[in-house]
């Protein structure tokens, strides 16, 4: 590929791709200061404003007369219930995070893999007429890595090494 100017188109799609990743990390960490933003807001003032409103409201609708122990006694479970609340509430905002990045993994490797199945074959003739010659390709499994009569060309279709063998 680097023979004869051919890493410019390879060049400037890096570049592109680059580009492409980098807005993604900005987007990425402007979403992180979001979620952190309101996560950091639910364990420290959901439990108190919640937990205050649960424990007024029985005060506020005067049924029956509360002593200070039952009050503190109903607090304190209250208070111990929204900590509760708030820890799952952080998990499952925790999980959606960790699922967010799985999927957005996920979805560049099938983009990727589409991709790829998705690219015109290069060198169709050579391929073909390799195949029609006296020494088709072949695998064949051992311990070395062997090349019989291998020719070798540019994506373009330039050969460079003609019927090599190593």
């Amino acid at each position: 590929v680097a023979f004869l100017g051919g890493e410019r188109p390879e060049k400037a799609l890096l570049d592109q791709r680059y580009d492409a990743l980098l807005k993604h990390c900005h987007g990425t960490a402007n979403l992180l200061f979001n979620f952190e933003l309101v996560r950091q807001y639910l364990s420290k003032y959901f439990v108190t404003v919640i937990g205050l409103l649960l424990v007024v409201r029985p005060l506020q609708l005067r049924r029956h007369s509360c002593g200070s122990e039952e009050i503190a006694q109903y607090f304190s479970s209250t208070w111990r219930n929204m900590e509760a609340l708030t820890a799952s509430i952080q998990s499952i905002l925790d999980l959606s995070q960790r699922v967010g990045l799985l999927s957005g993994l996920a979805s560049r490797v099938e983009g990727l893999m589409s991709r790829l199945d998705q690219q015109p074959r290069l060198l169709e003739t050579q391929i073909q007429l390799a195949n029609a010659g006296s020494h088709p390709p072949n695998y064949k499994l051992g311990e070395t890595l062997q090349l019989d009569h291998v020719s070798i060309y540019k994506p373009d279709g330039v050969l460079l090494l003609r019927d090599r063998n190593l």
